[in-house]
């Protein structure tokens, strides 16, 4: 793969995936294709490469991904609408973006013969109780419609990005700048990744995918109190509240129906459904190359708030998200 397109591409994936992509020699253009106009500066200026090629358009509108497209062999899909709150507040929005955007990237993917593209998901489709995460389910399955008729398409699944434009995170530590009281949803547990791990699993996946499989990344779970006192430490001026409307109190990367097709391989699992018996078995051996023949899955992210790790582990996780924000 030597032309990609990112959409959505000046978001904080899409940084983190052009700063992994921009260190391959053999990549010849990388297009960033997305609505905001004073990111697309921002971020020309950053990487200065001349491989980069900057696109002004909206997934909502199909001509202007065709505008982008320049000879390109995949796509990396990951623009959406992504506040929960605001998905409740205009879900005819939402199901624009999320659900019509991802049925016209696939048109084009069809009509511009690209084989092979990814779908940039959340744990937030996992039995959704929003509108955020029921279009980005809805997507999923546009998605895996697609693979069916032929071609790599593939979609990630993981939990929250660290430090990401609009986090909790970013919230939290304006509030504090500003000595305001703000408010932590007690008896909550979230998945936490950090930016470059998002990015290269994303490029993993692209590159693995054969095409259906949704593949999911793992990665430490904490609750909001965890997460203040490593991030915040004791400032007095947080309050315990409940969740927010439209959120769960824990996250699943896997529902419980989808664990039959999971498998294991290294440090993520692959999700299949409705895929034909030589996929099947090709998963299956790779996982069964990878974990010695052990074919249970151990630890499967069904839930953030039993997804348990030692506390060696744990503490090589909350070392590596406190090393990714210094």
């Amino acid at each position: 793969m030597k032309r990609i397109l990112i959409t959505g591409g000046t978001g904080t994936l899409g940084h983190a995936l052009t700063k992994e992509l921009l260190k391959r020699k053999d990549l010849e253009r990388l297009i960033i294709f997305s609505r905001d106009e004073l990111k697309q500066e921002r971020m020309c200026e950053h990487f200065q490469d001349q491989r980069l090629r900057f696109v002004l358009g909206d997934v909502r509108d199909k001509k202007s991904i065709i505008r982008a497209l320049d000879r390109v062999d995949a796509i990396i899909h990951a623009a959406a609408l992504k506040r929960v709150a605001n998905g409740d507040l205009f879900p005819h929005e939402y199901f624009k973006t999320n659900v019509e955007g991802v049925r016209n990237v696939l048109e084009v993917c069809e009509e511009s013969f690209i084989e092979r593209a990814l779908l940039v998901s959340t744990d937030k489709a996992v039995e959704p109780v929003n509108t955020y995460g029921a279009t980005k389910l809805f997507g999923e399955r546009l998605w895996k419609l697609q693979a069916k008729q032929g071609g790599a398409f593939a979609i990630v699944r993981y939990g929250n990005v660290l430090a990401s434009n609009g986090s909790v995170l970013q919230k939290w530590k304006e509030k504090i700048k500003k000595q305001e009281n703000h408010y932590i949803a007690q008896n909550c547990s979230r998945f936490w990744i950090t930016q470059s791990a998002a990015a290269r699993f994303c490029l993993k996946a692209l590159e693995l995918a054969t095409g259906g499989e949704v593949f999911v990344k793992p990665s430490i779970a904490l609750t909001n109190e965890e997460l203040y006192k490593i991030f915040c430490g004791d400032t007095g001026l947080a309050w315990l509240s409940t969740k927010n409307p439209g959120e769960k109190n824990h996250e699943c990367l896997v529902g419980i129906n989808e664990e039959p097709n999971v498998f294991s391989i290294q440090d993520f699992f692959v999700l299949l459904e409705d895929v034909q018996k030589e996929k099947l078995d090709y998963w299956q051996l790779k996982s069964a190359i990878y974990n010695e023949n052990e074919s249970t899955v151990k630890n499967l992210p069904i839930s953030s708030k039993y997804f348990l790790l030692s506390d060696d582990e744990k503490k090589q996780k909350v070392k590596e998200l406190i090393d990714a924000v210094a």
